[in-house]
């Protein structure tokens, strides 16, 4: 058993009213006793304009965890580089002798066996990239637009869903397979509201790795009232053009199906590799 379970925790909050992270913190610290890890140490990367220690629930959630034995590592940084930059510099500030890291996102509240859910797959398995959880978004009245995350609903599945894009605000990934990504594409994804990053880091490592989808390991999203990013065909464009010389065809078109079909991504027929595709999205696709 691992003694202790890096988690890397990126944020940023421009207004008071906009953090969210004392719910995250909260539920962390009330996860499940666990066969897999003893500790969690929380790597956490602050580069709002408002820091999240100035809310008194961020204060109370972090004594919590201590109390609770866990370990929050608090790094205020600015100005803001987009969380492309945030995530790579959390992945370095991670020591190495963690050989996986769980990506939470700020705004991503874990169902209490979620952790242990997740990790139980991750000691089961020989080989994988990256295994994601369940994200259920909280405000039903929200749509998602090209929404390459398949996995949206909460479940008691216990049968593994093998993914090509993973969303990084709950994502187990093994730092092995970080080798695969290009950060010098993933980090160009800095612009304030421009989505994306997660998509390019996750691609590189499913085009090289199996990675798997953990039904069972569910999280709840809280939306905000003014949503801190847009996720439209223009970012989709941009992602095709990025990855294209990077990730296989094949890849491509499992992960960003909608769009393989409007740019002519896929492959001709008779290719000896020319297999039946599954579709990684939730049928909510818009051209």
């Amino acid at each position: 058993m691992e003694k202790s379970l890096a988690i890397a925790l990126p944020t940023c909050s421009n207004r008071n009213e906009d953090i969210r992270i004392g719910y995250i913190l909260e539920a962390l610290a009330l996860q499940s006793s666990s066969d897999f890890y003893d500790s969690l140490e929380l790597f956490i990367w602050d580069e709002g304009a408002v820091p999240i220690t100035t809310d008194r629930w961020v204060q109370l959630a972090l004594e919590l965890l201590v109390r609770r034995g866990h370990k929050p590592i608090y790094m205020r940084r600015g100005p803001s580089r987009g969380v492309a930059v945030a995530r790579r510099s959390l992945i370095d500030a991670i020591p190495a002798a963690h050989d996986r890291i769980l990506f939470i996102d700020d705004d991503l509240i874990p169902a209490p066996d979620s952790l242990n859910a997740l990790l139980a797959e991750a000691s089961r398995l020989n080989t994988y990239g990256f295994l994601q959880g369940s994200k259920v978004e909280l405000d039903a009245s929200r749509t998602y637009y090209n929404d390459i995350n398949s996995l949206t609903e909460e479940s008691t599945d216990a049968i593994l869903k093998p993914l090509y894009f993973g969303d990084a605000a709950f994502l187990l990934i093994k730092r092995d397979a970080l080798r695969h990504v290009k950060w010098d594409i993933v980090t160009r994804f800095s612009e304030e509201g421009l989505p994306g990053e997660d998509v390019a880091m996750t691609l590189m490592i499913a085009d090289r790795e199996p990675c798997f989808g953990v039904p069972a390991a569910v999280g709840y999203h809280m939306s905000l009232a003014k949503p801190r990013w847009r996720w439209e065909v223009p970012s989709d464009i941009l992602q095709f053009e990025l990855l294209k010389e990077v990730v296989s065809a094949q890849t491509l078109e499992r992960a960003l199906p909608h769009l393989a079909k409007y740019v002519g991504l896929g492959r001709k027929s008779g290719d000896e590799d020319d297999v039946p595709l599954h579709s990684s999205g939730n049928g909510g696709f818009a051209p």
